[in-house]
């Protein structure tokens, strides 16, 4: 989901790394950004903590505690009580799911998987850029 989006009433910026609610815009951190992103690809069902860090860090090794760094940052951007959460629900042992709605912004142009498919063929590039640089 490279373009933009919403979740519940904030509106989502991925290449800005913002959020919009209100007239208000917060930035996030690009990591935060990604696991939003990704919670967002899989509104409503439950990812694992092992997709979440395959996903946002490929080809790092980072612990759990890294990924719920993220996500307590993600809620205290959002305002959200892990205890009676409204946007991020923990599923212990599990992962985590998003439960707010998620609705694509009308502007956005590509179709998911071309999207999709532009952020990882990005990505490749960076890759190829930091071995070759």
């Amino acid at each position: 989901m490279a373009g933009g989006f919403r979740v519940a009433e904030w509106t989502v910026e991925p290449q800005l790394n913002s959020l919009e609610r209100n007239g208000q815009t917060v930035r996030m951190e690009p990591k935060v950004m990604h696991v939003l992103v990704c919670l967002a690809e899989h509104q409503g069902e439950l990812v694992s903590k092992e997709h979440l860090i395959r996903a946002v860090w490929a080809d790092t090794f980072v612990t759990d505690d890294v990924l719920t760094r993220c996500i307590s940052e993600l809620r205290k951007v959002l305002n959200d009580d892990p205890k009676q959460p409204r946007f991020v629900e923990t599923i212990p042992k599990g992962g985590y799911r998003l439960i707010a709605p998620v609705q694509r912004s009308q502007d956005s142009l590509l179709a998911p998987e071309q999207e999709i498919r532009l952020d990882s063929s990005a990505r490749r590039q960076r890759r190829a850029l930091v071995a070759t640089g």
